[in-house]
């Protein structure tokens, strides 16, 4: 049943609705390989997480198959009224061994995926940093350096809409990225263009 947003109740009830963003999320691993990509279709829930393995491009930009299958994705979630946060990774199978390319690469990579994700703003949440270290987490692994993870939040920040937020794993990560000590994160006044957006 559909609601009017001027129809206000306080009566407690059971039934589903309709709610962008907002649920318990459904956990949807994604493998992109270079050819031969298909599009999950169990799309009966409103809120995913895609937990995209991009490892078989360690060396190589992403192929256009893979990219339209990551839009095909995403407008599969749209067409049953869903909405996505999604996390991409250097970790095949999600298994806790990631091994990232180097940080040129990664950067290009953020590219190609943000137009993708600009194409299809309406049905992404979020996106996590991730990028680097084991499940995308950022951490665990030599790349996840301070650098590092700069890098990965200015680049998704260039490339992705300015009404796309990201996420990141730790207050830390954002603290450095700002330019600051941890300790300050309440008191400071430093100012850097779209820190709102993260």
């Amino acid at each position: 049943t559909v609601v009017s947003a001027s129809t206000i109740s306080y009566k407690e009830t059971t039934d589903s609705f309709e709610n962008p963003e907002r649920d318990f999320y459904y956990p949807l691993y994604v493998e992109l390989r270079k050819s031969g990509n298909k599009v999950s279709q169990d799309m009966n829930h409103n809120l995913f997480h895609l937990r995209v393995d991009i490892s078989e491009f360690k060396d190589s930009k992403l192929t256009e198959d893979a990219l339209q299958a990551l839009n095909d994705l995403f407008v599969n979630i749209k067409e049953h009224g869903g909405t996505a946060v999604v996390r991409f990774a250097y970790d095949k199978r999600f298994n806790g061994k990631a091994d990232e390319p180097d940080i040129k690469l990664i950067k290009t990579h953020i590219r190609q995926l943000s137009k993708v994700i600009n194409k299809n703003e309406e049905v992404v949440a979020l996106v996590e940093g991730g990028m680097l270290g084991q499940y995308g987490e950022v951490h665990s692994t030599k790349a996840c350096t301070k650098e590092n993870r700069n890098a990965v939040i200015s680049t998704w920040l260039k490339y992705l809409n300015k009404k796309i937020t990201i996420s990141v794993r730790t207050p830390m990560h954002y603290t450095d990225w700002l330019g600051i000590d941890l300790k300050q994160i309440n008191t400071s006044k430093q100012k850097k263009a779209d820190m709102n957006r993260i």
